[in-house]
Formats: structure tokens, sequence, C-alpha cells
């Protein structure tokens, strides 16, 4: 039993051992509300060790803890003759590290992977890293659960013991959240949104401000002003999110080239056709940018209350519909972001401005007109690929939403 105390709270480390053909590393730790800290958890022994490290920020925001793993692997302690492997020897190994987020999939943080060992002559403090993640959890009562586990096989090695390293190591780590502390969301709308550009401000259960610029896709940019007039709809809405949860300055004309970065083949051959058969960005090319930025998202199932739950927290949502012509939205197919959520109906960040005589002084931040089922309707297609599709909008699987946290 190891007690570390740091500033005023008290951690208690549990570690079990068992090393005969299994290895096992078993860590409790509790930590203070406010508390941010790094560890690093190892077993004791002579030959061979598993090595966990991590910072930990139980209050990372106000409903959620985070958990980065920086590293973890096993680490060789011997120079042994037993453990003397041959000069460049290797030893197969598996390992897998999957964790579910309170909020989403396991997408973000599945982690399977085959690998080598490669210790040379058993050097002494040499490790072998597997991998690392970042994991977030929801504040709360109950206790969240992450479980490293590892599995190594033996390999074919001349001249060496071939059991020398074998069996499998598991390990986890139970940390303490900290109780919620949720604020209710606030919202700022501009009293007219009918320029160029508008700003609306929400304040998320998470304690998040999210400033939403949003960009007029027919305001006259530095290039490629006329793909974004008649194109830009999904190219607007990314740079408005973008900016909101990463904090980054870049206006539509700009984003083009970061469209660019991610999938150069598809950009060209999109690009390479005239105006009018052009496409613009699909929800799947819009995961890919956020991918480059680390922004975390989960693709909608096509349930309402999905939808209605997410803007309740005051996050966003990117929604590409077929025709919401009866909203006075499109007549077309059409990409927005939907900002937040009040007295039922959604507010919109719309790249398009629409008729005074139904949206008043509501122009590219449109709301109390429309609810979440409304915005459901328009999609119109029940057969989605967002997940798998094209840089570019290809058709009706393309359409559906989206959720996107920071």
């Amino acid at each position: 039993m190891k007690k570390i105390t740091k500033k005023g709270f008290n951690r208690t480390i549990s570690l079990t051992l068992i090393l005969v053909m299994l290895m096992t590393v078993t860590v409790w730790a509790s930590a203070g509300e406010g508390t941010t800290w790094t560890g690093t958890y190892k077993t004791k022994t002579k030959d061979f060790r598993a090595y966990i490290e991590y910072k930990w920020e139980p209050n990372y925001s106000k409903t959620e803890a985070r958990l980065t793993v920086t590293s973890f692997g096993i680490q060789c302690m011997s120079k042994s003759k037993k453990l003397a492997f041959p000069e460049g020897s290797e030893k197969k190994a598996a390992l897998s590290m999957s964790i579910t987020p309170a909020w989403g999939p396991k997408v973000l943080v599945a982690d399977r992977k085959n690998v080598r060992l490669k210790f040379k002559n058993a050097k002494k403090g040499a490790k072998v890293k597997f991998g690392s993640g970042t994991f977030i959890f929801k504040k709360g009562k109950k206790k969240k659960t992450l479980t490293v586990s590892y599995s190594a096989f033996k390999g074919v090695q001349a001249g060496a013991v071939p059991y020398a390293w074998q069996g499998s190591s598991r390990g986890s780590i139970k940390l303490k959240i900290p109780k919620a502390k949720p604020d209710k969301v606030k919202i700022s709308l501009p009293a007219s949104s009918r320029g160029s550009t508008a700003v609306a401000t929400i304040h998320n259960t998470a304690g998040r401000n999210y400033k939403y610029k949003v960009f007029r896709q027919t305001a006259k940019y530095k290039t490629n002003s006329e793909y974004l007039a008649d194109h830009g709809c999904s190219t607007c809405a990314l740079t408005t999110v973008l900016n909101a949860v990463k904090g980054t300055k870049l206006t539509p004309d700009k984003m083009i080239g970061v469209i660019k970065s991610v999938n150069k083949a598809e950009f060209d051959e999109n690009f390479s056709k005239p105006a009018a058969k052009k496409m613009p960005v699909s929800l799947h090319g819009i995961t890919k940018v956020f991918d480059k930025y680390g922004v975390r998202y989960k693709y909608g199932t096509g349930n309402a209350k999905e939808v209605v739950k997410w803007l309740k927290a005051g996050d966003p949502v990117i929604m590409t519909f077929a025709d919401g012509s009866a909203g006075g939205l499109s007549d077309t197919n059409h990409t927005v972001v939907l900002l937040g959520i009040q007295n039922g109906k959604v507010i919109i960040g719309d790249s398009t401005l629409k008729s005074e005589k139904v949206w008043g002084k509501d122009g590219l931040i449109k709301h109390g007109k429309l609810t979440v089922a409304d915005m459901m309707s328009y999609i119109k297609s029940n057969n989605w690929n967002v997940a798998t599709g094209k840089m570019f909008y290809s058709g009706p699987k393309d359409r559906g939403y989206i959720l996107v946290k920071k």
C-alpha cells in the first residue's frame, strides 16, 4: 500500500502483482475536484514490469473529467541470462485498449493492434510503448472504470529461452469522478443577422462558451467566391463550428485550403468540374477536417430525441437535408448548423438569407419557428452513409447529421 499526498488531497494506490506467466496491476486512485495531476503506475518486478503514464483532470469541465494516457506498455528491468534475448530479436505481442466514453461510442478511443517486442540484449530500462489515448467521463455519483489489457505470446527465438516472455498482463485504473455542477444553457442572439456575418453565443452545460460566427456564403471573399456562392453552405457551416470549438480564426475561403490539405485527390477531382457541377463538402468531408483538428463528434442515428438532448446541453449539430422549403430554408440540398434550442424551437446558423416576410430580421441566424422534428423531416433519406462516404456530396446517402463536442 502506498499513499501519496498532494495539495491537500490524499490518493491511495494499491498495486497487486502476480507474475507467474501472468502479470496484473490494479490501481485505485481518488482525487479532489479541481486537482490536476500526473501519475506513473507500474508493477514492481525484477525482470519486467508494466507501466501506465497518465494525466488525470477530474475537473476538466463542469460536467466532464478527462484521463489522458500518454504512454503504456512494458519495460525491461533485467540483464539476467535468462532474459538476454539475442541482438535484434523479437517477440510477438497483441494489445487491446478499450473504453466507452459516457457521451458516445467507442470510436474515439478503441486501440487494438499487433506489435513486436524488441529488447536489444534486454537492455535495462528499455521500453516497448503500445499506445496512448484520451478518455472523457461524465461526472456523477457512479464510478467509471478504464481497463487497459495486454496479451503477449511467445515467438521463435534461437538461442534464447523460448518461454522468456509469454502470458498476459492486465491492468485497470479506477478513478473517483466528482459530482457534476452544471450551469443552465445561456443563449445570446443578435437583434438582426442580415449582414455578411452574424454572431450567436451559447454557454453550454459543461461551462464552455461557444461563440458562433455565421458566414454568408454569397459575401465577397478573396478566393473561391464563385464556388462558395453556389456550393459553400457546408464550408461555411464547418468554418463556423471549427472556429467556435477550437478557437481557429478561419474564413470560408481559407477553409477551402484546409479541405484541400485533407484529401487533395478528391478536392482536385471536384474542383476540376465546371462551376455548376461542383459539389459542396459532405458530412464525411467535414469529419475529416474535424479529425485533423482533434474535434470530437459522432454520427447521428436518426433519433430526434438524441438531437434535442444534444442541443439542450448547448452543443452544436451540423445537418445536411434535402428540402426545407416548408420552413423557407432551402428548395435543394443544404447544410446548416443547429446552434441550440429555445422554447422547443431550434436556433439555426444558416449561410443563406431568406425572405424577411418569413423570418423578419433573422437572416444568418434563424430561430423561433422550427422544431427538431421539422428539421429531421427535411433529411428525407433512410439510407445514410455519412460515415464512409466521399469528401464531397454525392447523393441522398450523404444527408443526415453529426453531433459535435469541443
